[in-house]
């Protein structure tokens, strides 16, 4: 009989080894889990700040390129503003020296025409009589607080499109 005691010692023990060992495997399998876990997270986290960085690269070649295009466009326009004022000063000078004139109530500026620039001007007395002949359009009362577009002579009682 003692060696089967003996034996039944040596399986308790082995029994107990056994499920030592399984208890130390499930809790490096859990630690496995959290570390793939975090690796994972890492791994997204490494991706995301991947992503964020070459956003603010190309959203700095854009800026630079914005600018460029920004600078190029402020020299034509200087260029234009140039040209202007040259056609502007030669047209003054064309057109000879400032005369102020005083009257009652306001200040008027005149100038004096250059003897070859006199034939030239011509008063647009048509355009001014057309004006003149156009009836003023009848202010129409709003009806649902509204301001509702003129009626233009001659269309009935249609008012006029305001998309066109």
């Amino acid at each position: 009989m003692a060696s089967s005691s003996y034996r039944n010692m040596k399986i308790q023990e082995l029994h107990k080894a056994v499920a030592s060992a399984q208890q130390e495997f499930s809790a490096a399998e859990r630690k496995a889990v959290v570390a793939r876990l975090g690796a994972k997270a890492a791994k997204a986290t490494a991706e995301k700040s991947r992503l964020q960085h070459r956003r603010a690269r190309k959203a700095s070649k854009h800026a630079k390129k914005l600018a460029v295009e920004a600078e190029s466009l402020a020299q034509d326009l200087a260029g234009i503003l140039a040209k202007a004022q040259k056609r502007l000063a030669k047209a003054l000078k064309k057109m000879g020296p400032v005369k102020v004139v005083r009257k009652a109530k306001s200040i008027r500026l005149s100038r004096k025409l250059a003897p070859s620039a006199a034939g030239k001007v011509a008063a647009p007395k048509a355009a001014v009589a057309r004006k003149a002949t156009l009836p003023a359009a009848p202010a129409r009362p709003a009806t649902d607080g509204h301001l509702m577009p003129p009626v233009l002579p001659g269309s009935a009682s249609k008012p006029a499109d305001p998309s066109v």
